[in-house]
């Protein structure tokens, strides 16, 4: 192992460490600019026109009803007893409604009270100190 240890070192010191700042010598392998590949443009034009359709079915279209066609079913006549419980329907839906929008503008004041809880903080502790300082 001695022995391959010191031809490597010698073989260093001869060439000597590479410099960084040392450009390489050997010439450039490629040409400058682009070469193409002929074989392959040409197999790509052969295969060009060869290729699959692909045949997908119609998408299913929902055609609305034109003004001009008679409607399918005539408005009938409504039984007045349950046009009133539908409206009694209606009224007890709103009041939920309502019923859920002041909780919702509720919980946004308690949260922006939450929000702003450290704020008051550091009002009432300037307040204190305020209070400290005409006490002396």
């Amino acid at each position: 192992m001695s022995r391959e240890a010191t031809t490597r070192s010698s073989s260093l010191s001869q060439s000597g460490p590479p410099g960084i700042l040392v450009k390489a010598q050997t010439p450039s392998k490629h040409p400058l600019g682009i070469r193409w590949d002929e074989e392959m443009i040409a197999e790509h034009d052969l295969l060009r026109g060869t290729r699959i359709p692909i045949t997908e079915p119609k998408t299913p279209y929902n055609r609305e009803r034109v003004d001009d066609e008679e409607p399918e079913e005539q408005p009938q006549a409504v039984d007045p007893s349950e046009l009133a419980a539908r409206l009694v329907q209606l009224e007890d839906s709103n009041t939920e409604q309502q019923k859920q929008v002041h909780q919702e503008k509720d919980f946004r004041e308690r949260r922006k009270q939450h929000y702003n809880e450290f704020h008051q903080s550091k009002l009432m502790l300037q307040s204190l100190k305020d209070e400290d300082e005409d006490e002396e």
